[in-house]
Parts: structure tokens; sequence; C-alpha cells
């Protein structure tokens, strides 16, 4: 994942590259599901990522500190009951103590939740409305995080928490 982020600043500088210049890189973010989770994470402290997503995973064991490290907000999504690191997950949520975060549990969902259905489904999502709060401030996907009304505070398939969010 690092070696990707240096290989798009270096296209985005590139004479010839079909990248030249087109590549927002004040607006890199780093989502991963389960494995991918954890690299979330860790690239996390990497000052050019500006966000993360941890889908279906959370810190291990007692690597609370690497919580430190982070310096952006923090989207965390699991598959509720079913999915075996909805503890990590929510013990993630419950440690990050001066970030934004959002907390989601969706019930039914898994480990795997919606990853094979057309188009990544539900988390593909959540993941979108995501990054077009963070990086594009649309006010119509921040309705999904936050507010009284939140969609997905509503919504009864899911279990959320947030803090620091505006």
């Amino acid at each position: 994942l690092r070696k990707a982020i240096a290989w798009a600043e270096t296209e985005n500088a590139r004479a010839g590259s079909p990248l030249n210049g087109k590549i927002a890189l004040d607006k890199i973010a780093v989502m991963g599901q389960s494995c991918g989770g954890f690299m979330s994470l860790e690239l996390g402290a990497d000052p050019r990522v500006k966000t993360i997503g941890v889908f279906n995973s959370g810190v291990q064991g007692n690597n609370m500190s690497q919580l430190a490290a982070l310096h952006g907000p923090v989207l965390l999504i699991n598959g509720h009951e079913r999915d075996f690191l909805m503890a990590s997950s929510k013990a993630t949520y419950d440690a990050i103590d001066k970030l934004p975060a959002f907390y989601g549990a969706r019930h039914g969902a898994g480990h795997t939740a919606t990853v094979d259905h057309p188009g990544g489904g539900e988390w593909a999502n959540v993941a979108s409305n995501w990054l077009l709060w963070q990086f594009k401030s649309d006010k119509k996907a921040a309705k999904m995080f936050v507010g009284k009304d939140c969609s997905l505070c509503t919504n009864s398939n899911w279990d959320t928490a947030s803090k620091r969010l505006q």
C-alpha cells in the first residue's frame, strides 16, 4: 500500500504519464476488509493518508497504542454478531479518543458482509458516501453518518456510534 501511494505520487508528477497532474494527493484514503483493515490501521499513520476505512477488522491484541499514530477520521464497520471480528472493531472504536470516528455493525452481515454482492453491495455504498463526505464535503453523503436523522443511525439493520463528527 505504501508503494502504491508512492507510485501515485510519481505518476502524478511524471511527464508523459496519463495521470500527470490528475491525482488529488491531498485526498488519499486507505480502506480494507479483514486483513486489509489491519493494513488500513497501519497506513493510517502515514501523513499522506487523510482517512481510513476498517471493515470487519480492528486493532489486534494489546496494540491499541497503534491508534495514537492515526491523524484523520476513521470509519469502522463490521458484520455484527456473525462477524468474528465484531468485538475487535468495537474495541478499536472505543479506544479512539481524539479523532472523529464512526462505528457501524450491520445485523446479520457476517465477516464477508456484502463483499460478494454486485458492486460491493451495502459496504461499497457506505465507503463511497464516507469518501464523498470526507473529500468532497458532500452534504447528502454526510447524512449517512451525521445528524439526528443519520441514515445508518436510524436504520434498524445497523447498530451505530459516532464521536467528534461534524
